[in-house]
């Protein structure tokens, strides 16, 4: 009988500890698979939110799991508040977009950190010179379908004359140097309907192009430059048959307020990682771009500029001394400043870290220098890692401020998307 009363009251003993152990776990609504409590959870709607007014109490991030590229995955409250934990007074109308990219066996998957929401904004901010992007890969999509590639030509026939451009000074003009021409021809040779219809076709959801930058063809109603109008035109390429297309002249006038360009930081950066991760995606997130194609993009996007440059140099500042590459496209109109850029740091052909940041503020062409400083620090710094870096020699050179390897609740500040058409004869340029 010693043994059986022995073996019942360790019975009674491991019921015992059971209780003790599982009881706070009860009361206070924890699942034993939910693991231990955070020791801080941020809640702040905002750069104004309660937790991010407390210096003594800093923002540790959740770490967010990988996901492929969608905007179910948003963070939006992460990042408003490391920028207020690092002191930024946001600029007016302050939007912003960090993507960070996961190097994965099946294809690239992303940890997307959004401000307060502003990735999804389309209507109360102008895009400027940023949607040129958007024209050069669809007129390029639509170049291969008929057979040719970027060395081919193309001859407007303008009432005026015949006007004759290699399709690769086209798109490096556009998007380089952004020539407001160029971006006009290059929307021509897809046409302006069927330019709106490939955006929904390739999942740009939330842009709309009506507005043209140089005037080639007016509204004669709002007196607007438009891309609905596009002339007669000729494609040449040697050792091909040439290909004509009619004058042509769309219908569609909505989807975007006074016959503007309306498109979000989310449709930016889509655009952008599909360009430079284009190896890397699987088929059916891929552009129908040949390698042609793709390396002339991304020669464009990281070639050097003179001017709207900086984003990129506070972003590269903070990375300093590590060798950073920047692809990217800038625009400036009507006071907003924007840009949308493609971040590599280390090697480029084997980047401890690759990021997709996009931002846009009103205020004149420095508006976004402080914020980039400050988001760049909050990257180099590693607080929005959410899973170790890829490793990858660290390349060390020194910062410049050229492009290239050259060394949704409610946001607090937003304002009416601008009326008025863009200063100038030649409207934004960047």
């Amino acid at each position: 009988m010693g043994r059986f009363k022995r073996e019942a009251w360790e019975v009674r003993r491991l019921a015992v500890c059971r209780r003790w152990f599982l009881w706070p776990m009860v009361t206070t609504g924890i699942g034993i698979a939910a693991g231990p409590t955070p020791a801080y959870e941020h809640r702040a709607s905002g750069p104004g939110g309660p937790d991010a007014a407390r210096p003594d109490r800093p923002v540790r991030p959740t770490p967010s799991p990988a996901a492929r590229w969608s905007p179910e995955h948003l963070d939006r409250t992460t990042l408003p508040a490391l920028l207020a934990e690092a002191g930024l007074q946001p600029p007016s109308g302050f939007k912003a977009l960090v993507v960070r990219v996961h190097r994965e066996p099946d294809g690239p998957k992303y940890t997307f950190y959004d401000f307060s929401g502003t990735s999804q904004d389309r209507d109360d901010w102008w895009p400027a010179s940023t949607v040129k992007v958007f024209a050069a890969v669809a007129a390029l999509e639509r170049l291969r379908e008929w057979g040719f590639t970027p060395r081919a030509t193309v001859t407007f026939h303008d009432p005026s004359g015949d006007v004759t451009r290699p399709v690769e000074w086209l798109v490096r003009q556009a998007i380089t140097h952004s020539d407001n021409a160029a971006f006009d021809l290059l929307v021509e040779v897809v046409g302006g309907d069927e330019m709106n219809r490939w955006l929904r076709e390739r999942r740009f959801r939330d842009t709309v192009l009506l507005r043209g930058y140089s005037r080639r063809h007016v509204d004669p109603a709002s007196k607007h430059g438009i891309l609905s109008v596009s002339a007669p035109i000729t494609v040449q390429e040697a050792g091909r048959l040439p290909r004509r297309l009619p004058a042509r002249k769309g219908r569609i006038r909505d989807g975007c307020r006074d016959l503007g360009n309306c498109t979000t930081l989310w449709d930016l950066c889509d655009c952008l990682r599909r360009v430079m991760l284009h190896d890397r995606l699987p088929d059916r997130e891929r552009l129908d771009l040949g390698p042609e194609e793709v390396d002339l993009l991304r020669s464009a996007l990281g070639g050097p500029r003179e001017r709207g440059l900086g984003v990129v140099r506070g972003l590269r500042a903070a990375f300093a001394p590590r060798e950073v590459t920047c692809f990217h496209k800038p625009g400036f109109a009507l006071n907003w400043f924007s840009d949308h850029v493609f971040l590599a740091v280390g090697d480029p052909a084997f980047p401890e870290a690759e990021w997709v940041v996009a931002m846009a503020a009103r205020g004149g062409r420095n508006a976004l220098d402080e914020a980039a400083r400050v988001v760049g620090r909050v990257l180099a710094t590693g607080r929005l890692r959410s899973t170790p870096a890829l490793p990858g020699p660290a390349g060390e050179g020194p910062a410049s401020g050229q492009s290239g390897r050259s060394g949704r609740p409610p946001h607090p500040d937003r304002n009416p998307r601008p009326r008025r058409s863009p200063a100038g004869p030649r409207g934004p340029r960047s």
